[in-house]
Order: structure tokens, then sequence, then C-alpha cells
């Protein structure tokens, strides 16, 4: 690991009324994995195609200006503490929702590990979406989880080829360090699955590409999800800073990224924002390759979607596959036993449009109920 000794730390506190920003119920109906929390106020890996708060601190015309401070939430344990006190419907909570443990390492990993006492304190599962090695950090936690079934790891390894990683991801772990974390998962009976995300089209998106990666680990579940730079900007009154990037902006990032050989790109609009992302014919044609190939190497395939149109995969559990470990705890998902009234909605509002909810069969697609073949020809 590279010691960075510029980054600065702070302490930040969090909202107890609305948990915001580091407790979150992210309002996307396709997901189910939306219940979750950051550890830092901003993720300091600096990756050029972060989804949210990066976009707006790096300049990627010329040298890039990346951040250097990052705000712990110190007090996340605590309300943790309260909010799994409170609400016992244990339905597994995220992190790395819009963030990530990230350096300077050796701050973020102890609140995280903090944060995972809570969780065996309550017994309450975890799934850690991640790009870090967490066997460095945080092993007796992760042990003490996993053996009481309560622990699903979600790695993110987007590529092998170090030009790429190098430029896009330019603080994270290397994917070697990544792919060493996966085998210590399955070496220790951790269920685990691999997220390549964001998958550039033009450059990762081909059998050859799926199998540049795959090759190099156990077999398990993958999950793919093509890049996209979203463009929305506005004044958050909370906190008296604006939020997001301009669609110009955006513009330019994309070309930042064609220049490396990534498209082709549609744009998505929706309202006041939007996104460029890899054209939804395409997309669908080169999914569907993508799943041939990835089940022909023995892993189960999974579409990460943001489009509106259609959603693919094997297993109703997009994130975990065969585990179906979202599912293992459902008994526990009674909204009448949860005080916080965000619980409450999510239960009765937006899981049940999601596929954990709506999977019928992988060759269904999730959001028009047209077949696949179907869908193909309407596109």
């Amino acid at each position: 690991m590279i010691w960075l000794p510029e980054l600065e730390v702070y302490s930040a506190k969090i909202d107890e009324k609305t948990g915001h920003p580091a407790i979150r119920f992210v309002s996307k109906s396709l997901c189910h994995a939306t219940v979750g929390a950051d550890v830092v106020t901003l993720c300091l890996h600096a990756c050029a195609y972060c989804y949210t708060k990066q976009l707006t601190r790096l300049k990627w015309e010329g040298e890039s200006a990346l951040p250097t401070a990052t705000g712990l939430y110190e007090d996340l344990p605590r309300v943790l503490d309260k909010l799994f006190s409170e609400n016992p419907v244990k339905y597994p909570f995220r992190y790395g929702v819009f963030g990530n443990v990230s350096p300077p390492y050796e701050f973020t990993s102890r609140l995280f590990s903090e944060c995972l006492r809570v969780h065996l304190k309550h017994e309450y599962p975890a799934i850690i979406f991640s790009k870090v090695p967490l066997h460095y950090y945080v092993a007796d936690e992760l042990l003490k989880l996993a053996e009481r079934n309560l622990l699903f790891v979600s790695v993110t390894i987007t590529s092998f080829d170090h030009e790429l990683v190098r430029f896009f991801e330019p603080r994270a772990p290397s994917p070697e360090d990544r792919a060493k974390f996966i085998e210590w998962c399955e070496d220790h009976g951790i269920p685990w699955s691999v997220r390549i995300s964001p998958m550039y089209q033009g450059r990762v998106d081909s059998a050859e590409g799926i199998r540049s990666i795959l090759s190099r680990l156990p077999r398990g579940h993958v999950i793919v999800e093509y890049l996209r730079v979203e463009y929305y900007k506005f004044t958050d009154p909370k906190r008296a800073v604006e939020v997001g990037i301009t669609r110009e902006e955006a513009e330019r990032l994309v070309k930042v990224f064609e220049r490396r050989g990534v498209k082709p790109w549609d744009e998505i609009k929706m309202g006041f924002k939007g996104w460029f992302t890899a054209p939804a014919k395409y997309a669908l044609e080169r999914m569907l390759e993508i799943r041939d190939e990835v089940n022909r190497l023995g892993f189960s395939f999974a579409m990460c979607g943001h489009y509106t149109k259609f959603k693919i995969q094997d297993y109703r559990d997009c994130c975990t596959g065969r585990h179906d470990w979202y599912m293992k705890f459902s008994a526990f998902w009674k909204p009448e036993r949860a005080k916080d009234k965000r619980f409450v909605e999510f239960f009765t509002d937006r899981l049940p449009r999601t596929p954990l909810r709506l999977f019928r069969d992988r060759n269904t697609c999730l959001i028009t109920e047209k077949t696949v073949e179907e869908l193909k020809r309407t596109l």
C-alpha cells in the first residue's frame, strides 16, 4: 500500500434526525442495496469515474487536482448503535454507498472497525462494497461477522490494465491486492462477489476483456455495470454548497475517457439531470455476450442497472447471486418493528419494486417484462 502523508482528516458530525449525509436510504427503484452508510465525507481514492461528490473536486483538463482532505463521521458507531437498537428489522446494511474506506487508511479503517463491532453487538448483517483489501486492516472483525453468517463482501475490480488503473483510479489499491482479498475471503469461507464497475465500453466489455479479469479469480458471482458520467447541479440548502457537475463539465470528462478508447456513448436525460453512458442497444448486445462468457467461465452473472429499459441477471439477488444473501434475513423485514420511518417506507414502497421481488427468470427483462429476444427487436 502507498503511504500518502499529505492527506488530512477532520471530524464530521452526523445529523441524527435525518442521518444525512452518512446514513442513506437511496431512492432508486431498481436497487435493493441502498440502505447503508459511508464512514467519510469524501473518498480520497480520487477515481475519475466517481458518480457523486468526487467530480466536484477534480479538474480533468491538464493536470488533475486531487482532493487532499476528508471528514470522518466519528460518531457513526454511536448512531448505528441507536439505529440498530430501535429498528431490529435486520435488513443488510451496506458500506460503500457513495464512498469507501479510503486513504489515510489508519484513520478510516479504525472507524470502520468500530462500526463492524456495532454489527457484532446487535448481530446485524453487513454487506461491504469496496476496492480495498480490508483483510489488511479489519480481518478480525470480518472473520467474526462471517462466523455468525452476518457478512457478505463485494470487491470492485475494473481492469488489470495498469495504464487504465493508474489514470482512472490514481489512489486506489492495485487490482492484484483486490484479487488477493477475494482469495482471502474464499479461503476463509466469506461469501463474496466481484464487481466490474464501472465497465469501460470499448476497452473491457468483450469476452477477452472479461476473461482478463475473471481468469485471475476463484469462481463466484460477477456484477457488471457500464461506466456513466452523471450531470446535475444544485445548491444544497443544508450545507449551502453547490453539488454535482454541469452537462458541459460532464461532456469534458467524457472526452477524457474517449481519448483512452472508452466509447461509444449516448445521453440519457431525466428532468434536470442526466448521464452519458453506453447506448442501450449496444449495451444489451454486449451484456448478453458477456453473460455467456461469464457463465462459460463458471461464474454467475448480474447486470447492475441504471438503464430505464432493461435489467437482466441469473438470480433474483443481483448483489450476491446464488447466495441469495438478502433474502436470508427476510423473516425480520417487518415494517411494524421499525421505529425509523425510512425503514417503513423502504419495506412498503421501494423494496417491492426491485428485482429482488420482481425476478422471474434469467431470460426475462425485469423492467418491461419482455423476453430478451423481444427487447432486442425494440431497441
